[in-house]
C-alpha cells in the first residue's frame, strides 16, 4: 500500500498525530531500506510505534517502497519532494507542526543513521524508560543530545570524544541533535543542537542521552552524501563519485557544503586503500572506545576511556552551553 504524499494528505496526515503524546521521533529518509528497518526496530520499543514519523523525501528504491507495506500500520509515514531538510521547518509543513505544538510534549527529528540511547555507568538501554526519563524535564526546556559517532566498519564500538591530549572535543556535543519541548517545532529551520544554543535551558542537565551515529561505513556514507550534494544542487544526479572526486569547487561562494565533498574523498581514499590491501577492510576500534553490547552492557577500550568518558559527560553534556560558547 504506497504511502500518503504530503501534498494531498497533509490533513490526513496531521490527524493522525492529534493524540497526546510525551515524546514522538520523526525521521527524514530517502532510499536507505537497511537503515531505515533498523531505525523502526530500535526507537519503536523507545516510543511505541505510533509516535514514530517517517519522512520519506521521494523514495524510489523498491526495497525502501516495501518497507511501507510491511511495517505496524500505526507508524505515521509519508512522502514529500524538495529539498530534505525542509522537514524542519519550512512554512509548507506547518499543519504537521503545528499539530505537533498542540499534541506533544517533546520531539525529536532524527536522521536514518542516528539511534537514541540511554546510557549509564555500567549499561546502556533503549526501551521506554527513555521516554520516562524525558517526560521528567520541565515541558519548556530542550534536552541537548549528543553524537557518539561509531569507530570505522563497526556497529557497536563509539569514539569517545574526549582524551588526556586534547580534552573534550566539541564537535559531537555541537552537532548532535536535541530533543524539542513542542512549542518549539516548525518555529526555526534549525538541525543542530548548536543552533539552538542562544536559547536558554536553565540548571536542569540530562548527561545520559545520547544519539550513536552511524556514519563509519564508506559505502553508505559516501551515497548518503551523493544525495544532500544533489538536493542542494550542488551536483546534478548523472554525476558519479569518480566524477565528483574530479571537480573543483573553489569557485562557488557557497562552501558550506565542502564537509560532504571532503568526507567522501577521505571514505573513498579508504575504499581505495581497502582494495589494494594497504589496510584491512575492519572493522577499526579506536583505542579510546566504549563498546555496547546486546543485551545493555557497555565495556571500554583503552586504560583511560573510562575517566574519558565520564569527563565528556560532566564538561560538555551537562554544561552545553560552555560547548557552544567555546567554539563558536
Amino acid at each position: 500500500m504506497p504511502i500518503l504524499d504530503w501534498e494531498t494528505g497533509a490533513a490526513a496526515i496531521s490527524d493522525r498525530l492529534r493524540d497526546p503524546a510525551t515524546l514522538r521521533i520523526c525521521v527524514k529518509v530517502r532510499d536507505e531500506p537497511a537503515l531505515l528497518r533498523s531505525w523502526i526496530e530500535h526507537h519503536a520499543p523507545i516510543v511505541g510505534a505510533g509516535n514514530l514519523i517517517i519522512a520519506d523525501n521521494d523514495s524510489q528504491m523498491p526495497e525502501a517502497l516495501e518497507i511501507y507495506d510491511t511495517m505496524d500500520k500505526s507508524i505515521v509515514a509519508f512522502r514529500y519532494r524538495g529539498p530534505h531538510n525542509d522537514i524542519h521547518g519550512h512554512g509548507r509543513f506547518d499543519p504537521l507542526f503545528e499539530t505537533l505544538r498542540n499534541s506533544t510534549r517533546f520531539v525529536l527529528f532524527a536522521d536514518v543513521d542516528e539511534r537514541l540511547v540511554r546510557i549509564g555507568t555500567d549499561g546502556w538501554n533503549a526501551n521506554a524508560g527513555i521516554t520516562e526519563h524525558v517526560a521528567s524535564r520541565r515541558a519548556d526546556r530542550i534536552v541537548f543530545v549528543p553524537w557518539l559517532v561509531n569507530c570505522l566498519g563497526a556497529m557497536h564500538a563509539f569514539s569517545i570524544p574526549c582524551d588526556a591530549a586534547n580534552g573534550v572535543k566539541a564537535h559531537e556535543m555541537r552537532m548532535g541533535k536535541p530533543i524539542l519541548p513542542g512549542r518549539f517545532v516548525g518555529r526555526h529551520s534549525f538541525i543542530h543542537n548548536f543552533q539552538y544554543g542562544d536559547f536558554a535551558c536553565g540548571n536542569e542537565t540530562i548527561n545520559d542521552l545520547f544519539l550513536l551515529h552511524l556514519t563509519q561505513f564508506p559505502e553508505q556514507r559516501i551515497r548518503a552524501n551523493m544525495k544532500k550534494l544533489v538536493s542542494r544542487g550542488v551536483i546534478g544526479p548523472e554525476v558519479d563519485v569518480a566524477d565528483l572526486l574530479r571537480m573543483h569547487f573553489a569557485a562557488l561562494p557557497d562552501q558550506s557544503f565542502m564537509p560532504l565533498v571532503n568526507e567522501i574523498r577521505w571514505m573513498a581514499e579508504h575504499q581505495w586503500k581497502i582494495g589494494r590491501g594497504l589496510i584491512s577492510p575492519g572493522p577499526h576500534i579506536h583505542p579510546n572506545a566504549l563498546l555496547l553490547f546486546p543485551g545493555g552492557r557497555l565495556d571500554y577500550v583503552g586504560a583511560e576511556a573510562r575517566d574519558n568518558f565520564a569527563r565528556f559527560r560532566q564538561e560538555a553534556v551537562a554544561r552545553p552551553h560552555d560547548v557552544f560558547d567555546a567554539a563558536a
